[in-house]
């Protein structure tokens, strides 16, 4: 019997999806996992035979009564997935575990439509895993009857890189697309903030200064220098998806060394606020007050609890746990 899990290949460098199942999948290899590579291409150019027969490259070495993790979406688009775990459910005895990064009905507005079809396939897998218990509820309340379930909590972010210590600075970073956040061409606080990505069009303005995009390693280096890692949206349909999903940028920040700036009300509050990994604010108002009243013994106790729990960030612990943790309850009885 093996272990297989799938992996996306093929997008940009900047794709967080792609990156967040690569980091996954390298740690699962490293627990002996077989990778099933999957590369991004335009489905539709397929005939029906031809999506079958690349469906059978990427399956070929999988055997009855295997184990697979299948990292969902593929983003190949829905058709492209149903057919995938249609054909893993043709062998016997399998075990299907279904790892779920997004709901891509709950993740962009005009997408609900397939939700039935998402449901029709998460009821299908031995196991699933995801984000969070409010997540759970959502999709139970659009139909999931799957009860074998274990919750993510929290990306991990490997690495062996020796960053800096973080040196107090009120300075707050944001890694990201930020023409996609309001706030970041409006920014009015007191504070600067800089930005990593790769919107060549943004201009630098008061208090805010835009580095341009940073390789991962580049990214923890330059994150590690010092300062706060914001997670932030004015978005209010996306707000509510970060209530039930889990941040990559969290985790990046975390295992740069530095403290958390999220939004009241995000999935991952309760964790940050029982670990002293940051500051939960109401509003960037409320954000300029606290950063006005921070002092450098407070960011270093922020730092030194960081720097604790970022060891199991950086080294897969979550993420091995999740893998020991759907083992075990599919092959249990």
């Amino acid at each position: 019997m093996r272990v297989h899990i799938t992996s996306l290949h093929g997008h940009a460098s900047i794709s967080t999806a792609q990156n967040a199942q690569q980091m996954i999948a390298s740690v699962a290899r490293d627990m002996g996992f077989n990778e099933l590579s999957i590369y991004a291409y335009p489905v539709s150019v397929d005939s029906e035979s031809e999506l079958s027969k690349r469906l059978d490259g990427i399956v070929a070495g999988i055997s009855h009564q295997d184990i697979v993790f299948v990292q969902f979406p593929t983003w190949n688009g829905m058709e492209f997935d149903k057919k995938l775990i249609y054909k893993l459910k043709l062998y016997n005895r399998l075990k299907l575990i279904i790892f779920v990064h997004d709901v891509i009905p709950l993740m962009f507005d005009g997408n609900y439509y397939l939700m039935d079809e998402t449901i029709e396939l998460f009821n299908l897998a031995d196991a699933l895993i995801l984000p969070t218990a409010k997540m759970y509820e959502r999709l139970k309340e659009a139909g999931l009857k799957n009860e074998r379930v274990i919750f993510q909590q929290i990306w991990d972010f490997t690495h062996h890189l020796t960053l800096n210590k973080p040196s107090f600075k009120k300075i707050v970073h944001f890694a990201g697309q930020a023409r996609k956040f309001e706030f970041c061409n409006n920014w009015h606080l007191d504070y600067v903030l800089r930005l990593y990505g790769s919107d060549a069009e943004l201009k630098e303005g008061v208090n805010v200064q835009f580095r341009g995009w940073h390789n991962r390693d580049q990214l923890l280096l330059a994150l590690s220098e010092g300062g706060f890692g914001l997670v932030w949206s004015e978005n209010n349909f996306w707000s509510q998806y970060m209530t039930m999903n889990v941040s990559y940028k969290i985790s990046t920040y975390l295992s740069a060394g530095i403290p958390i700036i999220a939004r009241k009300g995000i999935s991952n509050q309760q964790l940050i606020e029982e670990n002293g990994l940051g500051i939960i604010v109401d509003s960037l108002e409320e954000l300029n007050h606290v950063l006005s009243e921070m002092t450098e013994q407070r960011y270093q106790e922020l730092v030194t609890n960081v720097e604790q729990f970022s060891y199991l960030l950086q080294n897969g612990y979550f993420t091995k746990k999740i893998f020991v943790d759907a083992i075990h309850a599919v092959q249990k009885k």
